[in-house]
């Protein structure tokens, strides 16, 4: 997954990236297989990406894609790491957007509070800038009604507004940052001594992420297969005497046994062993 500001030179940009990946890793990124998914970009900047780039449409279906599912999850997280900066009032939206100490004026209010006030769901700030404004016997849309108003007698017409993304110690910057907003959401864990050994400059991408995926015990074996299918093989398709789990695949198994023991045991001499977990 990765994230753009939904313009044409921020996919160039990434596109550019993955061909550099490609040249040192030798993996392609297949265009043909990769959506990308737009939101608050016009119908022109989207028909400009269209043409542009080959990627697979965007599903039709209201579940859409499993990573978007997932993403979705995070969605009231989201809602507290990013807020508007209104200057036109063109890109905020009214209802979802977080652009008063008040937070997000829909998980406030709820759907009463949209008929309440009458103002549209997909309503921006600047679209209300003719509005009449309304009393409510419910304090809370009274003093939504005040801070709007603040708010559009301070329109700076011709201005864009600004997208702000919170950073540590609570702050706000108009600029997003990855690994900032990973740490701010991320759970932190003692740092495996391993780690140096599996995640290093110029290492190969599909060797490291098989390690990893050793390490962690997820590699797709025969024993974890019969979890998902029970009707799936789990014999051991090098020696055929066993089921195939990963301390049997490294390296109990007879014939990966042999190959480890000629590659490796006049390398690592006293450290050679066929024990996974003395391996690692």
């Amino acid at each position: 997954m990765v994230l753009t500001d939904g313009k044409v030179r921020s996919v160039e940009g990434i596109l550019k990236v993955f061909e550099e990946f490609g040249k040192m890793s030798g993996l392609r990124i297949s265009m043909e297989k990769s959506t990308i998914y737009l939101t608050r970009v016009t119908e022109v900047v989207r028909a400009d990406i269209s043409n542009k780039f080959h990627f697979q449409p965007e599903s039709d279906t209201k579940a859409g894609s499993w990573m978007w599912r997932k993403i979705l999850k995070y969605q009231s997280l989201a809602c507290t790491s990013h807020k508007m900066d209104i200057q036109s009032g063109e890109g905020t939206f009214f209802w979802y957007d977080v652009w008063s100490e008040m937070g997000r004026l829909f998980d406030l209010t709820g759907p009463g509070g949209v008929i309440d006030m009458g103002i549209l769901l997909n309503a921006t700030i600047a679209s209300l800038v003719r509005r009449r404004r309304r009393r409510h016997r419910n304090d809370v849309l009274n003093e939504i009604e005040q801070v709007l108003s603040v708010r559009i007698s301070h329109l700076q017409h011709g201005s864009s507004d600004i997208a702000l993304w919170k950073r540590k110690n609570g702050l706000f910057r108009d600029s997003f940052s990855s690994k900032c907003t990973w740490q701010l959401i991320r759970r932190e864990s003692a740092q495996h001594f391993w780690h140096s050994g599996i995640w290093f400059k110029h290492s190969t991408p599909k060797f490291t992420i098989f390690s990893w995926l050793a390490i962690q015990i997820r590699l797709s074996t025969g024993d974890r297969m019969q979890v998902w299918n029970a009707g799936a093989s789990s014999v051991c398709i090098l020696c055929s005497s066993a089921m195939e789990c990963q301390n049997h695949l490294f390296f109990s198994c007879s014939y990966s046994e042999e190959v480890w023991t000629k590659l490796t045991k006049e390398l690592m001499q006293r450290r050679f062993t066929i024990s996974w977990d003395d391996i690692i």
